[in-house]
């Protein structure tokens, strides 16, 4: 049987029917093979850069573990040198309370009164002033020693300077809290 020439015809249209179907169904996909070979460097791209950007947080953490760790040590270390530095200072408390004690017993103002003469202003316990006897006591060489006649006194120098206050100040500087003390403690031991 030899193929009748319709039949022929029509294989022939079939076959090429089904090769128009085909390329239909094949243009859409050969259309969407092109466009992800398209994004496919794009995505590509991405994938780049997100690696590049991992690494270098990669880097940078690291890096602050490292500086965390550093500074945990340093952190150690200064913890230390404070336990160090209150246990000295607990220390010093109490060699301080002894030597309060023996500051309260002695106070400078005592000290330096023993080793030195009476201020010339410091009244003498033994005398008793008057003014109808002032040439008496002008006499004792005691007196003199203790109190300064008028014609020596401190020299004291009148303030001309800016404004004219009328007052007077001294020359040389008196340290009044120790002179106080100092003629306190005499007038109670008398």
């Amino acid at each position: 049987m030899s193929p009748s020439p319709s039949s022929s015809s029509n294989a022939a249209d079939l076959l090429l029917r089904f090769r128009d179907q085909q390329a239909k169904h094949n243009g859409p996909r050969i259309e969407i093979l092109d466009h992800i070979n398209d994004a496919w460097s794009h995505v590509g791209t991405f994938i780049t850069k997100l690696g590049d950007e991992r690494d270098s947080l990669e880097d940078e953490l690291f890096q602050e573990k490292s500086d965390n760790r550093q500074l945990q040590v340093e952190i150690d270390d200064l913890q230390e040198k404070i336990q160090t530095l209150e246990t000295q200072l607990a220390g010093l408390h109490i060699h301080n309370t002894s030597s309060e004690r023996s500051l309260t017993l002695t106070s400078p103002v005592d000290a330096v009164s023993s080793n030195v003469k009476p201020h010339p202003l410091a009244s003498p316990g033994k005398w008793t002033y008057s003014q109808k006897h002032t040439c008496k006591l002008d006499g004792s060489s005691s007196f003199r020693n203790k109190v300064l006649k008028p014609d020596e006194l401190a020299p004291y120098v009148e303030y001309t300077e800016g404004d004219n206050y009328e007052g007077y100040f001294l020359e040389e500087d008196i340290d009044v809290a120790a002179w106080l003390s100092k003629i306190a403690t005499d007038l109670v031991t008398s």
